[in-house]
């Protein structure tokens, strides 16, 4: 890339402990013109010098955001293999080149992103040994130990909720007792953290019979049916939020739980979306059997019509055996399905869209995990709840502080779609106008959901 005047760079074959970061000023016959960026002094280099941006630099970011999210990934794992002390710069790198998200990176690239750091006096390089034989290690600078705090302040809801959560199991066994001991911690450490708009209590919507553990409603502009204590009867319209909870989730608790979730959907109007939710203090389940257990809640169901004909003739026979089944639920409509499931220090798995080959939006199930093994997962479901309760009187972006203070050390990772190519208004026989729709609708939310705007705009009639 062609440097320009004022680009902010550094010189990546200076030694590590004489890294610095500079403006570039021009270039002549005599040479290149630098300025240190710490003390302002000029400096002249050869014409070959290799000189590269810095990824703060402006243009940098503006036109290589991949490379920029590389860096970042690469100044966020190291700064949490760092944190406690500093490590040898070849250890460090390898272990960042065994990560499977630079499985395509060079350990040359990596060793130039990290020294891009050292420049920028974002860690701190030291030598010792001897001339010939001198090892070269990394530490945290000051800034970069301030910003690893404020990670830890961002996993440390998970250890608020453990530490209130495990005292009751030592004095009492009585399983009811300690989950509505626990149900009402959650309760209050998310009305700490909540708007004072909102008011977290358990209890029914309107039109639906099965109790909720947690609902979230706007007690601003409605107010509930029925309210005595925390048990509320609230209109369907003012819900923003459900969340069932359990004590120690087992896979037939998770399937029941999303069934539930999928009976609330129908009073969802779906814009805004609903934030429904499933939040465990423990399980044995894995995340994988988790993510199954999803996978075949939604998955489509395939008619046979004789068999169909067959069952229609015994329906009446078998009608109370039927109501005892669960499911599939196939998904029809966007965000008609959990929004994410919490294991607190475990696992974290949530939905959202992206577009297929077919240029279709697609339902698809995520499951993310720590590089470092940080406890995110509490502070990123309290995230995704924030971002669902955004109101009209918020400013866009406000609700990813948590997101950005874990940084980028927290992966992604799809899982699986949730739904067939004719999912929705893509079902053969579809006209365009539905499809558009139902397409406007699922950029309008996922936009406001990433913070780009605080309202969701009118939808095309």
């Amino acid at each position: 890339m062609t440097l320009e005047q004022m680009d902010f760079c550094f010189i990546p074959d200076e030694a590590w402990v004489e890294l610095k970061t500079y403006y570039y000023l021009s270039e002549d016959h005599n040479g290149i013109r630098l300025t240190c960026s710490e003390t302002h002094e000029e400096r002249t280099v050869g014409k070959g010098t290799a000189i590269t941006l810095h990824p703060s630099s402006p243009r940098l970011r503006a036109e290589r955001p991949a490379y920029i999210k590389l860096c970042k990934f690469v100044l966020d794992c190291a700064s949490s293999l760092i944190a406690h002390g500093k490590l040898e710069v070849s250890e460090l790198v390898k272990r960042l080149s065994d990560d499977d998200y630079l499985a395509n990176v060079k350990s040359s690239d990596v060793e130039n992103m990290l020294k891009c750091y050292v420049a920028s006096k974002q860690l701190i390089a030291s030598e010792s040994g001897r001339a010939n034989q001198k090892r070269t290690f990394l530490q945290l600078s000051q800034a970069g130990l301030e910003r690893e705090k404020i990670r830890s302040f961002a996993g440390s809801m998970a250890s608020e909720l453990e530490s209130l959560s495990a005292r009751i199991r030592l004095i009492i066994a009585h399983n009811p007792t300690v989950g509505t001991y626990r149900e009402d911690i959650l309760r209050t450490v998310l009305e700490k953290h909540l708007p004072e708009r909102y008011h977290v209590a358990t209890g029914f919507i309107f039109g639906c019979d099965r109790q909720i553990d947690i609902l979230i409603y706007d007690r601003i502009d409605y107010a509930p049916l029925f309210r005595e204590s925390d048990l509320v009867v609230v209109p369907k319209s003012a819900v923003r939020a459900v969340i069932e909870v359990k004590t120690n989730l087992t896979t037939q608790a998770f399937r029941d739980s999303l069934s539930l979730i999928s009976e609330i959907t129908i009073l969802d109007s779906g814009y805004p979306p609903i934030f429904k939710g499933i939040f465990a203090f423990e399980s044995d389940a894995a995340e994988d059997t988790l993510c199954e257990i999803v996978k075949e809640h939604h998955a489509e169901e395939s008619w046979d019509f004789e068999e169909e004909e067959e069952a229609d003739a015994d329906a009446d026979a078998d009608e109370d055996e039927d109501e005892d089944e669960d499911g599939p639920y196939p998904i029809g409509r966007p965000f008609d399905h959990l929004t994410c499931a919490c294991i607190n220090q475990k696992s974290f798995l949530y939905t959202t869209y992206r577009k297929n080959d077919a240029t279709r939006f697609m339902p698809i199930l995520v499951k993310t995990h720590s590089n470092t093994g940080l406890p995110n997962q509490v502070a990123l479901f309290m995230e995704h709840l924030l971002c669902y309760l955004q109101f009209g009187g918020a400013k866009p972006g406000t609700f990813h502080s948590l997101q950005n203070m874990l940084g980028s050390d927290t992966r992604a990772n799809t899982y699986c779609n949730l739904a067939q190519e004719d999912w929705g208004a893509y079902f053969e026989g579809a006209d365009l106008e539905e499809k558009m729709q139902m397409e406007e609708r699922i950029t309008n939310i996922m936009h406001w959901l990433e913070g780009g705007t605080s309202t969701l705009p009118t939808l095309t009639e």
